[in-house]
């Protein structure tokens, strides 16, 4: 604050940040093929928009925006066009992923009244948010196995944040890594789990295989330097 002149008010001097925030899509014509056009904003607005997950069938996105005022879950066309919010928590939800039906949208957020994260449950087309994990300890980071009948999830419940599963249906949770670990998807024929070892997101580690059936059967070590939330399973 300057110091004010003889005539007039005290003057401040300030900062602003600003960082508008949008959600990009490459077309290609296969899988691993180069782009023959460059990047095009499908979600775009003058705030948030990020952590994007595409719909199983591929028209439809999954995202985070807070273009509304509080950070809260939305879906929209692949275009951007006709974007709904799912949920209106007034929290800080994220990580959504689909369901292999597109029918409902897994997430994790905290509450004024469940200051720990869970894992919540909402429709593709909006209703009631049903709150799928309820523990002391924060539950994370939420993806569907490929039969759609269980819900993976980092959790702390155990002291150092390892993955678990919960059945949609709610229930009692299981323990899955035999290391500490964040993140967890189910491979596309869902007989195996692929983890990286890691109880930190900054920070690469060994990517794991798991085996779904038998439960607890050996893991296989893959590679090696892999980042816990940059691995996809196609």
């Amino acid at each position: 604050v300057a110091r004010p002149p003889e005539e007039g008010s005290p003057r401040l001097v300030y900062a602003r940040s600003y960082a508008d925030f949008n959600i990009w899509r490459v077309d290609t014509s296969a899988p691993g093929a180069p782009a023959p056009s460059p990047p095009v904003q499908a979600i775009a607005s003058t705030r948030r928009d990020t952590l994007a997950h595409v719909s199983p069938d591929g028209k439809r996105l999954a995202f985070i925006s807070d273009r509304a005022g509080e950070s809260e879950i939305w879906v929209a066309d692949a275009s951007g066009a006709n974007a709904m919010p799912l949920t209106s928590l007034g929290a800080n939800p994220g990580f959504p992923r689909w369901s292999p039906d597109g029918q409902t949208v897994a997430f994790h957020t905290n509450t004024e009244d469940r200051p720990r994260a869970d894992i919540y449950l909402v429709a593709a087309g909006g209703g009631k948010i049903r709150n799928l994990t309820m523990h002391d300890e924060n539950d994370v980071f939420a993806s569907f196995s490929r039969d759609g009948q269980w819900v993976y999830f980092c959790s702390h419940r155990s002291g150092t944040p390892f993955i678990w599963k919960i059945p949609v249906s709610g229930g009692d949770a299981v323990k899955v890594s035999l290391t500490p670990a964040l993140f967890a998807m189910e491979s596309t024929d869902g007989s195996s789990v692929f983890y990286v070892e890691n109880p930190t997101t900054n920070r690469p580690g060994p990517l794991w295989q798991l085996p779904v059936n038998p439960p607890g059967g050996s893991p296989v070590e893959l590679a090696g330097n892999v980042l816990s939330d940059s691995f996809h399973v196609n």
